[in-house]
C-alpha cells in the first residue's frame, strides 16, 4: 500500500529530509498491515527491510530454554530491524505483532542510500538503538534482582519445610510458607488420596476448594494454573515426586490485587517441587520411626518367644536329652519343651504352627501353654493330646493347625509313650542292630477338628538308642542351588553319631551340617530339633 509524505513526516527519523527526499522516499517504501501474533521476520533471516511502526505494539524475542524471551516491546512511533541492514548479517532476533499492526516497510537498498545521505538519521538510529538496550539492560537487571530475591526466598523457604520430619507440621509449613512466596492471603495444600480418588485439603482454606477450581485442573493437567473467580486469582501447582501427583500446592489474592503471572507461576512450582521432597521425607520418617517401633516390639517380642523355650535340657537319670531353636524370621511357630510329669516322668514336645511370623508365633505360645495344661490333668498321652486338641480347636479360627509329637518319658521303665499328631516322624536309633526306625503319625494334626481320636505307641528303650526329633525346616533347607537338605544326609549322620548314644553330639552334628550345607542361603523355615539318647550300660566288672 502506498505511503504519503505526510506518513512519514511523522516520524522524529525524517523530520530533518526535505519535501523532495520525503516525497522520493514515498515512492520506494509500502505500508503493511499484520495480524495479532503474525510473525513479521524470524531470527536467522536475511535483513532486507527497516519498518516504522505507524501502529500497534511488536515484541523482539529470543529462542530460549522455556520458549521466546521477550527482549523488547515496541510501540507507534518506534522502529526495528535496522542492525542487519548495516552490518549485513542474518536477523538476530524475531519480530512478532503483539496486536494487529501497520508497519512502514524500508527496503533495504533505500535504508542504506538514505543513511548515506542523511548520516543525522543514522545518528538518531544508532542512539534509539542505544537507548534500547540500555532500558533492555535495566530491564533484565531489575529481572535478575527480582529472581535472585525469589530464589534465595525460595531457598529459605525449602529449608525451612524440609528440616521439618512431621508430617502435620511439614504440610503447615508448606501453606504457610507459600503464602509468604508468592504474597498471596491464602494458601493450602491438597493430598491425593487413593483411597476415594480425591484431593484432600490439609489445614484450613478460606477461598480454596480442594476439588475444583485450578487445584483439581492443576492436579489432573500436571501444569501451574492460573484461575480469575470471585474470591480472587487462583495459582495452583501439581506437587509431583518421579512422575507421581502427590496433590497440588494453591494460594489465592483476594479481587483487586495483582492478579499472578507466569514468573510467579514459575515460582511456586518450583517451590510445589521442593515441598514434594519434603512431604516424601516426612513419610519416609514417619514409616521408619513405625518400623523402629515394630521392630521394638518384634524384638520383644522374640525375647518373650525365646524365655519360652529350655534354657538347658534337663538332666535325667540314664538319658541324655538336648534341643536346638533357630527361628527363620524374627518370630517362630515352631517348639519344643521338657516338663516333669509325677513319678519321675517327663513330658517332651515338638511342634511346627502352620504359617510364619507373628500369627504363627502367638498361636505357638498358646499351644505351648494348652499343651502343657493338658498334660499336667491327663494320665496318659492320648488323653493329654485329645484335650489339647479340643481347646486348639476352639481358638483356631482361620484354619491355623499345629503339628506335634508328644511323649512321656519314664525313666525308670527306660519306656517312651508318644502321639504323633501329623509331624514329621521321629527317627529311633536301635544301638543293638544298628537299625533305623521311624516313629509313624497316629493321629492328623492339633486344630483341625476338636472331635479328633488320637491313638498312643509305647516303645522300649534300650541302652545306646537315640530318638530325633525335628521340624521341616531341617529336612527342607536348601543350599544356594536350591538342593534340599533331605532325609538321607539325616540318616547318615544319625548312622555316625548314634553309636556313642550322645544326643548333644548329634544335636551339634546336624547343627553343623545345616550350616555348611546353606552357607550364606537364608533359611526358609524354622529349625528345631530334639534328642534323646539313653546312656550305655556301664561295662561289668569281673
Amino acid at each position: 500500500m502506498p505511503v504519503d509524505n505526510r506518513a512519514l513526516a511523522g516520524f522524529a527519523f525524517f523530520r530533518s529530509l526535505q519535501d523532495a527526499e520525503l516525497t522520493a522516499l514515498a515512492a520506494q517504501v509500502r505500508e503493511v498491515k499484520f495480524p495479532a501474533a503474525a510473525r513479521i521476520f524470524a531470527d536467522g533471516d536475511a535483513g532486507d527491510c527497516f519498518y516504522l511502526i505507524a501502529s500497534g505494539g511488536v515484541e523482539i524475542c529470543k529462542a530460549a530454554v522455556e520458549g521466546e524471551a521477550v527482549l523488547n516491546v515496541l510501540h507507534e512511533g518506534d522502529s526495528f530491524g535496522e542492525m542487519s541492514l548495516l552490518d549485513s548479517q542474518p536477523r538476530s532476533a524475531a519480530a512478532i505483532a503483539v496486536t494487529d499492526v501497520t508497519v512502514i516497510e524500508v527496503p533495504k537498498a533505500a535504508f542504506l542510500s538514505l543513511v548515506q545521505d542523511n548520516p543525522l538519521i543514522l545518528y538518531h538510529t544508532a542512539l534509539q538503538s542505544d537507548q534500547r538496550l540500555r532500558e533492555r539492560d535495566r530491564q533484565w537487571i531489575s529481572e535478575l534482582e527480582t529472581r535472585n530475591r525469589h530464589l534465595q526466598k525460595l531457598y529459605d523457604t525449602s529449608l525451612d519445610i524440609t528440616r521439618r520430619l512431621n508430617l502435620s507440621e511439614a504440610l503447615a509449613a508448606i501453606a504457610e510458607r507459600s503464602k509468604e512466596l508468592l504474597a498471596a492471603d491464602d494458601g493450602c495444600v491438597c493430598l491425593y488420596d487413593e483411597a476415594s480418588d480425591l484431593l484432600v485439603l490439609n489445614g484450613v482454606a478460606k477461598n480454596i476448594g480442594p476439588n475444583q477450581g485450578a487445584t483439581r485442573q492443576a492436579f489432573l493437567s500436571n501444569q501451574t494454573v492460573i484461575l480469575s473467580h470471585v474470591g480472587g486469582t487462583e495459582l495452583a501447582a501439581p506437587i509431583l515426586l518421579e512422575g507421581r501427583v502427590l496433590g497440588t500446592l494453591t494460594v489465592n489474592r483476594p479481587p483487586g490485587s495483582t492478579p499472578f503471572g507466569h514468573d510467579e507461576a514459575r515460582l511456586l512450582l518450583l517451590f510445589a517441587n521442593q515441598a514434594a521432597i519434603a512431604i516424601e521425607n516426612a513419610r519416609l520418617y514417619a514409616l521408619a520411626v513405625e518400623k523402629g517401633r515394630l521392630d521394638g516390639e518384634v524384638s520383644a517380642a522374640r525375647r518373650l518367644q525365646q524365655s519360652l523355650m529350655p534354657k538347658r535340657a534337663p538332666r535325667v537319670q540314664g538319658f541324655q536329652l538336648a534341643g536346638l531353636w533357630r527361628p527363620a524370621l524374627e518370630m517362630s511357630g515352631d517348639w519344643y519343651d521338657f516338663f516333669p510329669l509325677p513319678n519321675r516322668r517327663w513330658g517332651i514336645v515338638i511342634a511346627d504352627v502352620s504359617g510364619k511370623g507373628v500369627a504363627a508365633a502367638l498361636f505357638m505360645a498358646l499351644s505351648r501353654s494348652i499343651l502343657r495344661a493338658s498334660a499336667a490333668v491327663s494320665t496318659t498321652a492320648e488323653g493329654a493330646v485329645e484335650r489339647a486338641n479340643r481347646l486348639i480347636a476352639a481358638d483356631s479360627d482361620d484354619g491355623t493347625f499345629v503339628t506335634a509329637v508328644f511323649g512321656i518319658l519314664d525313666a525308670r521303665a527306660r519306656s517312651f509313650v508318644y502321639v504323633n499328631a501329623g509331624h514329621n516322624p521321629p527317627m529311633w536309633f536301635h544301638a543293638g542292630t544298628q537299625h533305623l526306625e521311624y516313629l509313624t503319625r497316629t493321629g492328623l494334626p492339633l486344630g483341625i477338628d476338636e472331635k479328633l481320636r488320637f491313638r498312643a505307641r509305647e516303645i522300649e528303650l534300650q541302652p545306646g538308642d537315640l530318638l530325633y526329633f525335628y521340624t521341616d525346616g531341617v529336612t527342607e533347607a536348601i543350599d544356594a542351588s536350591e538342593e534340599m537338605f533331605g532325609a538321607e544326609r539325616l540318616e547318615a549322620i544319625i548312622a555316625r553319631t548314634c553309636p556313642r548314644g550322645d544326643a548333644r553330639g548329634l544335636v551339634q552334628a546336624v547343627d553343623r551340617e545345616l550350616r555348611g550345607f546353606t552357607g550364606s542361603h537364608l533359611p526358609y523355615d524354622d529349625i528345631t530339633m530334639v534328642a534323646l539318647g539313653v546312656r550305655p550300660a556301664p561295662p561289668s566288672s569281673l
